[in-house]
């Protein structure tokens, strides 16, 4: 079963902002430049936090994303 998220993000590296944005464009649709809509099965939805945790700096960005996970 899927459901859908609005992944939303706040990066503060340019470099990094790239990645992220190419990352999620494997998972979803973008609706604006750092929001997403995702229709994901919880394994995608696990596979793609885990992708994302790789990209992201944990001290600056975490906060912001962490957020959008919750259901």
């Amino acid at each position: 079963m899927r459901h859908r998220y609005i992944i939303a993000y706040d990066i503060a590296d340019p470099k990094r902002l790239n990645r992220v944005f190419r990352k999620m464009q494997g998972f979803g649709d973008p609706v604006q430049y750092s929001v997403f809509c995702c229709d994901l099965s919880r394994q995608e939805k696990v596979i793609m936090q885990l992708a994302l945790i790789e990209l992201i700096n944990r001290r600056e960005e975490s906060d912001h994303i962490g957020r959008c996970w919750s259901d």
